[in-house]
């Protein structure tokens, strides 16, 4: 049911479950592909200081229920939904009650958890995400409801209804009251950190792209902030598989990045892993501000879509690292012929939320490319000559 860490957004998700596996480069060939990953059976993860935290969490939630649980039990009865995670996420089940375990990386801050958990608890207190039941208080996890409903399919949001009801959404999540909820990274922020960790050689062909995006992503994030005065609740991991159905509505899971941002990434997110066309951004928009959206309102839009692709781009080059992409040559890069992203999205929705086959070096060019190509649109630089 869940399935992420800091990298989603199906790629932060993919390197911090595991179902990114080992890749390098040598002179003759390009990054190993991702494979699948199996859901994961056996109970506890083999990390002693992983297992006593989120036994720890288990035994703290079944005593407020007024129930006692041993260690052993405790264990037994988790079920980790993904496979090589260090900081797992697990149902149990409780008088016959099934629920949802997160436990926190213990290197994560206290503000980090925090941020999560009381962005978690608002959206839920709106029945905008699974509530919340029980919450530890050392703030080594938490535990929430476990939502019955199926997960989301890429399919699922190509449809009027659908993308309609998805612009409710988000115009009710970024309404909600947000006293308490801190601030978190907005995506210009995370595409600086990102490429801030690479040190690339200067030959290096992917170079010029990469100082192509840095330099992008510095000049228009001001221009967002300064139309963005006011932050709102933001849940910036917007990918289909986080939503769900339910008879209370849609909902969405994982929160680990959400916070206080500017709401115009939650909506740039969503046109982009949706891959929605023109009519269907304007239909997005129209339901989400309830009329016709203004010609700046689409103007900050389209600048945030940029960096929805520039985003996703940071977080594949940072995995693949600075070694491996110092040691692409031009001729390797000319060889490489990345999917459309449409496909990339639609192989993911076929493999069970993971790209299977697609080496991580097409997935990194393709959304650089995508990105730098949106990003000289008439569309983006009309809206940066507006704003």
């Amino acid at each position: 049911m869940k399935k992420k860490l800091r990298f989603n957004k199906v790629w932060m998700t993919l390197a911090s479950l595991g179902i990114i596996t080992s890749f390098g480069l040598n002179s003759s060939e390009p990054l190993q592909a991702i494979k699948k990953a199996p859901l994961e059976h056996s109970s506890m993860p083999k990390n002693i200081e992983v297992k006593e935290k989120t036994v720890s969490v288990i035994q703290g939630f079944a005593n407020s229920l007024g129930r006692k649980l041993s260690t052993t039990d405790a264990s037994q009865a988790f079920k980790p939904l993904k496979k090589n995670r260090k900081f797992p996420i697990g149902m149990i089940q409780i008088q016959e009650t099934p629920y949802i375990v997160r436990t926190f990386n213990p290197k994560l801050s206290i503000e980090s958890r925090k941020r999560e958990i009381l962005s978690y608890k608002k959206a839920g207190e709106h029945y905008l995400a699974p509530k919340i039941v029980y919450i530890d208080t050392d703030y080594k996890g938490y535990i929430t409801e476990f939502i019955t409903a199926p997960r989301s399919e890429y399919s699922d949001f190509k449809n009027p209804k659908a993308i309609t009801k998805l612009g409710i959404y988000f115009k009710k999540l970024h309404s909600t009251e947000t006293s308490n909820v801190p601030h978190t990274l907005g995506h210009h922020e995370l595409i600086l950190n990102n490429l801030n960790t690479l040190k690339i050689d200067d030959r290096s062909p992917i170079l010029s792209s990469i100082n192509e995006i840095r330099s992008f992503t510095q000049n228009a994030s001001m221009i967002l902030e300064k139309h963005y005065p006011n932050l709102c609740l933001t849940h910036l991991d917007v990918f289909y598989h986080n939503l769900f159905q339910t008879d209370s509505g849609l909902q969405m899971i994982d929160w680990e990045t959400a916070g206080l941002s500017l709401p115009c990434y939650d909506l740039a997110m969503a046109s982009v892993y949706m891959q929605w066309s023109d009519k269907d951004d304007q239909l997005f928009l129209h339901s989400y501000y309830g009329r016709a959206p203004s010609q700046e309102e689409l103007d900050l839009f389209y600048l945030a879509k940029v960096f929805s692709y520039f985003y996703e781009a940071s977080v594949f080059l940072k995995v693949i690292g600075s070694e491996s992409l110092s040691s692409l040559s031009s001729s390797q890069l000319n060889q490489l012929n990345p999917l459309k992203f449409s496909e990339i999205m639609s192989n993911i929705s076929k493999h069970n939320g993971a790209p299977e086959g697609i080496p991580l070096i097409e997935i990194a060019l393709r959304l650089t490319k995508d990105g730098l190509s949106y990003a000289k649109s008439s569309k983006v630089q009309n809206a940066l000559n507006h704003l």
